[in-house]
This record gives C-alpha cells, sequence and structure tokens, in this order.
C-alpha cells in the first residue's frame, strides 16, 4: 500500500443517530475488509461530533491553549504523559505540569510559553538537512 497505516475520518456524528452509527461501523467493516486484518487502521471523529474529546499528541502547551479556548462541556481533560511530557519540557524556561489535577496557564508569558531556558543548554549542535 505504500504507507504504514490509515487515518479516516468518520463522517456520521450523533446527530445522525443510530443510523449514523451503523454507517460508520459499515465504513469500518469496509475499510478492514479491503486492507486486511493486520494493517493498521485509526479513525478519527474530529468536530464532527458533538461529544467531549480529549486533545493530544500535539504536544502540551498546544493542547493546554486549545483548550482553554474550548468550553469545558467539549474539552473537559487533557493527555498528560508525564514519561513523555517530561521529557518534552525538560529545556522550557515555563513548562506546564499538571498541579492538583489541573494544568494552568500563565498569564505572564506570551505565546505558548515555550520558550527555551538558556540555563538549561549545556551544548549545541547545529543540524543541517
Amino acid at each position: 500500500m505504500g504507507h504504514p497505516a490509515q487515518k479516516w475520518f468518520f463522517p456520521w456524528g450523533p446527530r445522525s443517530g443510530p443510523e449514523g452509527i451503523r454507517d460508520n461501523v459499515a465504513l469500518a467493516a469496509a475499510l478492514r475488509e479491503a486492507v486486511g486484518a493486520d494493517y493498521p487502521l485509526m479513525f478519527d471523529a474530529w468536530m464532527g461530533w458533538d461529544i467531549p474529546l480529549i486533545p493530544h499528541g500535539m504536544g502540551v502547551a498546544a493542547a493546554a491553549h486549545t483548550i482553554a479556548g474550548m468550553p469545558s462541556s467539549l474539552c473537559p481533560w487533557q493527555e498528560y504523559l508525564f514519561s513523555y511530557m517530561e521529557q518534552e519540557t525538560a529545556l522550557f524556561k515555563y513548562p506546564l505540569k499538571p498541579e492538583g489535577g489541573f494544568i494552568t496557564l500563565r498569564d505572564d508569558v506570551y505565546g505558548l510559553g515555550m520558550d527555551l531556558d538558556e540555563n538549561k543548554v549545556e551544548s549545541r549542535t547545529r543540524v543541517v538537512f
């Protein structure tokens, strides 16, 4: 196939009712039959669904800012992978970390708050592709 996996979007959301759910299941079944049992498939409900979602996979700062701009009924939580996020934000001046189960955005930092903390940098290597 040329790709290690495929991501598809379910076009029918909750407003489509039981028929939409059946259509989504039929889509998934048809795709599975077409690509075989061992080929990885991913399905995304994207913004077509009016159910809560958990921003993830884009980094803690971007996800936190996405959530801050949404009603809590739509984005009630944020994914925070402790082992990964500690590494991802290790060189930030203002890393976002959960405290008491919540991530609070700073109001004294501009942008996403991903400023490099020069005091944590031991060396630099220029990489050219």
